[in-house]
């Protein structure tokens, strides 16, 4: 028998469809139907908040939500699994560690950079000569500018001047392998 006259979608042997109703008239709802769960991506960054999810039969996540709920802290764009670790006190990858530094970013000594907070000229000064390169980008990874300069003195002067007062993120690379991600703070 028909267990909801006034639906064309629901009779005895109807395809079950993801629409909370009993389709098929078993007794039960959406079954057979695949469920996908989506986090509250507050901060874009591609990883959700693990405590703030939704379930949908979608197989893409909906605006603002993610299908990754693994972000430790969903209010900052920089921290999520696998991001690059900043000497800062914070827990930048989501692995448990604050500080974490590896090898491989240990260079990170080679760079001093003042004053920070900067109101219109950063510093950059690099324990090696040759060639800099240097990108600002924005808290949510936008590339604002980048340049490459020869670095003879061992010091650098990147003008902020332009930039409106907030955080930016200045990567630093050295031509022989040295790299660095800083928070600079524009006054």
């Amino acid at each position: 028998a028909d267990c909801a006259d006034a639906d064309a979608t629901v009779y005895p042997g109807a395809p079950e469809l993801c629409d909370i109703l009993d389709n098929d008239c078993n007794g039960l709802t959406d079954d057979g139907i695949v469920f996908y769960t989506y986090f509250l991506d507050n901060d874009g960054d591609g990883y959700g908040n693990p405590t703030d999810s939704l379930r949908s039969c979608a197989d893409a996540p909906p605006s603002g939500y993610a299908g990754g709920g693994a972000d430790c802290a969903d209010a900052d764009v920089t921290i999520y699994p696998g991001a690059p670790e900043f000497c800062d006190g914070l827990d930048n990858d989501c692995d448990g560690l604050a500080d974490n530094v590896s090898s491989t970013t240990e260079t990170d000594r080679r760079f001093r950079v003042y004053p920070n907070p900067v109101s219109d000229r950063l510093t950059v000064e690099s324990a090696m000569g040759g060639t800099l390169i240097y990108e600002i980008s924005d808290m949510r990874g936008k590339l604002l500018r980048a340049g490459e300069v020869g670095v003879e003195s061992g010091r650098l002067q990147i003008s902020f001047a332009a930039e409106l007062p907030g955080v930016y993120l200045l990567r630093l690379r050295e031509q022989g392998g040295a790299e660095a991600m800083v928070r600079v703070v524009k006054i």
